[in-house]
């Protein structure tokens, strides 16, 4: 699951820019 989360970070990020 540490995982999964870690990918929804990178995500957000990229959204946010």
């Amino acid at each position: 699951m540490t995982k999964r989360r870690r990918r929804i970070r990178e995500v957000m990020k990229k959204e946010e820019s």
